[in-house]
């Protein structure tokens, strides 16, 4: 890029060359003293007033020095754009495999190319602008997760803009809380479906209640599993990461979330991932597992897998579920992951892809 510079400096040396002082020059042009000294420095713009006179004496148009100056500020608007590209990249490269992985972005695209997707991906001019952990960018809340982990706010940030770009684009109808219940009633069921299968029929049945369901796989430091949020009265979000791949997590994640929207205000413009955990996760057990069939499961006193499974197929779920709240209530070892079952990143995120832009089609 061609450097450029400010219309004072030509001035400058347009005076040098007729060896007149500034002085002088201020009383033929009628231009003060000081004016002329802040413009040649190139502490201040050039003004119409002061093209005029400028074009008056030295025989050109005004223009000519308009032009001069809009070509100096183009040239800094430039160099600053070039600068904050660079500082965004510093901040996201270390993204790039996951862009490459879930955005189908090319490990090997320029950085220009590359911040300018994930900016938009992100709805901000800047990411830069994320790295706050004041509420004003994005009218969010985030507190610290159960334990010790430290929320990184950047992370956090540019995660959850992404999810919010995403639960954007999805039309749905206003929200109904009890046909939402009844969508979480059903459940069980899905979970018994390949990924392929239900995460479609998640934002699709989700989308008729009035909530958006994202799916946003996990992003290195977020320490964050799921989160909700109400983007309007009529309105409201889910979004799961899907830390860890387990399915039982990922179950668990979302229902939890759901129980947050049901028990939290509309006008609440949270995030909500902290407030009425208890209730939100007594909520979630509820719905996979009954506390009824709960206590008729442990009547029998046997936790083998094969016990699991037998009352899990009989109930109509899937029996990793149960497995993983035996092993939250310390029941069983938490090595014990006979029945795990695995929801790889790539194919979920495909799934979701597809289902996103049905949605976002949708009226």
């Amino acid at each position: 890029m061609i450097k450029r510079y400010h219309p004072g400096v030509y001035l400058k040396e347009a005076l040098e060359a007729m060896d007149m002082t500034a002085k002088e020059f201020s009383i033929r042009t009628g231009i003060s003293e000081r004016s002329l000294s802040s413009f040649m420095a190139g502490k201040t713009g050039i003004s119409f007033e002061l093209a005029s006179k400028l074009g008056s004496f030295f025989g050109n148009s005004p223009s000519v020095w308009i032009n001069l100056q809009t070509s100096y500020d183009t040239y800094l608007a430039e160099e600053k754009a070039k600068a904050e590209v660079d500082n965004d990249y510093k901040l996201i490269s270390c993204f790039k495999k996951y862009f490459a992985s879930f955005f189908g972005m090319a490990t090997a695209e320029g950085h220009g190319d590359f911040v300018e997707k994930v900016r938009k991906l992100a709805s901000v001019n800047s990411i830069n602008l994320l790295r706050t952990d004041e509420r004003e960018l994005i009218p969010a809340y985030h507190k610290e997760q159960k334990g010790n982990a430290k929320i990184d706010h950047f992370v956090f940030n540019l995660y959850f803009s992404i999810a919010l770009t995403a639960a954007r684009k999805i039309e749905t109808k206003p929200f109904d809380k009890d046909a939402f219940l009844k969508v979480l009633s059903g459940i069980r069921k899905l979970t018994l479906k390949e990924p392929e299968e239900f995460i479609g029929e998640l934002v699709e049945r989700f989308r008729e209640c009035g909530v958006a369901f994202v799916y946003l796989p996990y992003m290195k430091n977020l320490e964050l599993y799921g989160a909700a949020k109400w983007l309007s009265p009529e309105k409201a979000m889910i979004v799961v990461s899907n830390r860890g791949k387990q399915a039982d997590v990922f179950w668990f994640t979302l229902l939890h979330e759901a129980g947050h929207l049901l028990n939290e205000s509309r006008r609440d413009p949270s995030v909500l991932c902290d407030v009425n955990e208890v209730q939100s996760d007594s909520f979630a057990r509820e719905q996979i597992v009954s506390e009824e069939e709960y206590q008729d499961f442990m009547m029998n006193g046997h936790y083998l897998s094969r016990d699991i499974k037998g009352f899990a197929d009989q109930k109509g779920f899937l029996p990793c579920l149960l497995e993983g709240r035996l092993r939250h209530e310390k029941l069983l070892k938490q090595s014990q992951r006979v029945l795990s079952v695995q929801y790889e990143y790539g194919p979920l995120q495909k799934a979701y892809a597809a289902a996103l832009k049905k949605a976002s089609r949708a009226v």
